[in-house]
């Protein structure tokens, strides 16, 4: 009775257990979390910037005639036994990306406003202030001192930003918008895939088009407009509200239900901007406009969007 109770007061539900024991089975190291990010974090604990990734058109990196929405990449530490520390285990484990996370969010500024999706908060799609873990039942599991996040910027139009926010909008007045935990059964056996195969390459072919279509069919993976993990709802609100991401998603055959949280910072025109740990995000994001002053505006300005919550 007491391994029962262990079990049902930290795993909320029997599919999310088994969701567990999957990571578990397939990944033989996932007793270390590696945050693996391409620069060490410096002495005050941030890093502004990764001019690595830069493309070669960007030497003035941002406009001030540009519009930008943005993403946060969690890597949490967590100070409880649970469900989420185990899928970082195991996603760490096996991801192939250059930036690792095991949860994202969107935003609209840099002002630690940002929408997530989590089993844990009530309701599970809602505003995330990662500098204040009080304001969100997910983040009240993780350690704001050792937890990362890294913040990127992605390009759109004025139109795009404006159809992603009504979007967002419509969905945190949605109290049926649900975190689906069988959906991770998918993306864990599609990201396991990816790391053990020895043909797999980053543009993906028509052959993986055709396999993940078996995932689909074998884990009954079906379109629902209320049932996402944290980055399916960001890739579904990115491939309905900007051409170029759909357009990416077509021409590489990604279907957004098999993609991970960092897989959504490898969209086009994404940028890293600064990795901090939780309770510094506030201070790094000034830091980040003073060196940045072209990005200033997402600083001083609230989200439409906070008046709502």
């Amino acid at each position: 009775m007491k391994v029962r109770k262990f079990f049902t007061s930290r795993f909320r539900t029997v599919p999310e257990l088994f969701s567990i024991l999957l990571l578990f089975i397939s990944c033989a190291t996932t007793k270390k979390v590696v945050y693996n990010i391409p620069s060490t974090l410096n002495e005050e604990g941030y890093v502004l910037s990764y001019p690595e990734f830069y493309n070669e058109d960007t030497e003035r990196i941002f406009s001030n005639q540009d519009s930008y929405i943005f993403l946060r990449l969690y890597n949490p530490k967590y100070t409880v036994i649970s469900s989420g520390a185990v899928l970082q285990a195991g996603l760490n484990t096996v991801d192939r990306n250059p930036f690792k996370g095991t949860h994202i969010a969107i935003g609209f500024d840099l002002t630690d406003n940002f929408y997530g999706l989590t089993l844990y908060a009530d309701p599970n799609f809602k505003i995330e202030k990662c500098s204040d873990i009080s304001t969100n039942e997910y983040m009240m599991t993780c350690d704001p001192k050792t937890s990362l996040q890294t913040t990127f910027a992605v390009k759109v139009t004025s139109e795009e930003r404006q159809a992603i926010k009504m979007m967002v909008k419509e969905y945190l007045q949605q109290a049926n918008l649900l975190y689906d935990v069988s959906r991770n059964f998918p993306i864990a056996a599609d990201t396991i895939h990816r790391k053990v195969s020895i043909t797999h390459k980053t543009q993906r072919t028509y052959k993986r088009a055709l396999r993940e279509q078996k995932m689909r069919d074998t884990f009954r993976v079906q379109s629902n407009p209320s049932k996402f993990v944290c980055s399916t709802v960001v890739g579904h609100i990115l491939d309905t509200s900007v051409p170029k991401i759909h357009e990416y998603f077509i021409q590489n055959n990604l279907d957004f239900n098999f993609m991970t949280p960092s897989d959504m910072t490898q969209i086009p025109d994404s940028q890293p901007l600064f990795t901090s740990t939780w309770n510094e995000y506030i201070p790094t994001s000034l830091r980040f406009g003073k060196e940045h002053p072209e990005m200033a505006r997402y600083l001083s300005k609230d989200s439409s969007l906070q008046a709502k919550n």
